[in-house]
């Protein structure tokens, strides 16, 4: 691969490139990678921005598949080529014995036999096993920008609170709308009897977003 061949490779060549230049790893644990695998940047489907226990890893069955490909998503948060090797090896531990395992038994064989230390649900690489990964990494650097967390968290918080609940006293039909919207226009029509909406929550402008588990990060 040539160095201008480098500066254009997307995150996700990236990631299926150094999981490729992993397999003679895993070949020497006695762990055998599928050979259908997809790796890419994607939230995981549990608690992905949670403020101390955040999961930053997940790797999907095939069976999950409509083209039985095993599939792995690494979290947008990650931007450390070193960070995100250990969770790709982390996630291709759970490719090679099966989601069944969780982090016990089968898991736990494959993940001291390639370097990763515990606790299990975690990625964290030994010293050795970090002397190996390196150099299969595609490029130096891993290609993404890390989103802000902080920012996210900032975001959602404003967003929840620019809906107010307004319902119909008679019926008890409810909608959500803008404090603004409330103030210039009034509350809006009950569809089922022409009456206006009252809006019990006008003043503290509350919304229903739940907040996700406090925690620490965590590969899944």
């Amino acid at each position: 691969m040539t160095r201008d061949e480098t500066k254009t490779m997307t995150r996700e060549e990236w990631l299926n490139a150094f999981a490729h230049n992993l397999r003679d790893l895993f070949q020497e644990a006695g762990l055998a990678l599928p050979d259908k695998l997809r790796i890419s940047v994607g939230w995981p489907s549990v608690r992905p921005l949670g403020r101390k226990k955040r999961a930053i890893g997940e790797c999907w069955d095939p069976k999950c598949s409509t083209d039985q490909t095993t599939e792995i998503f690494i979290s947008p948060f990650l931007q450390d080529a070193g960070q995100v090797g250990h969770v790709l090896v982390h996630e291709l531990v759970h490719a090679a014995v099966g989601n069944e395992a969780g982090h016990k038994g089968e898991f736990i064989v494959g993940a001291k036999k390639l370097g990763l230390m515990k606790p299990w649900t975690a990625t964290t690489a030994s010293p050795e096993l970090e002397e190996r990964l390196v150099p299969r990494f595609p490029t130096a650097t891993f290609p993404h920008a890390t989103l802000d967390a902080t920012m996210v968290e900032k975001m959602r918080k404003k967003q929840s609170t620019r809906m107010v609940k307004v319902e119909c006293d008679e019926c008890g039909y409810t909608a959500r709308t803008t404090k603004k919207w409330l103030e210039d226009k009034g509350a809006p029509i009950c569809p089922c009897n022409g009456k206006p909406m009252s809006a019990p929550d006008a003043d503290a402008g509350a919304g229903d977003a739940e907040d996700g588990e406090d925690e620490m990060s965590e590969a899944a």
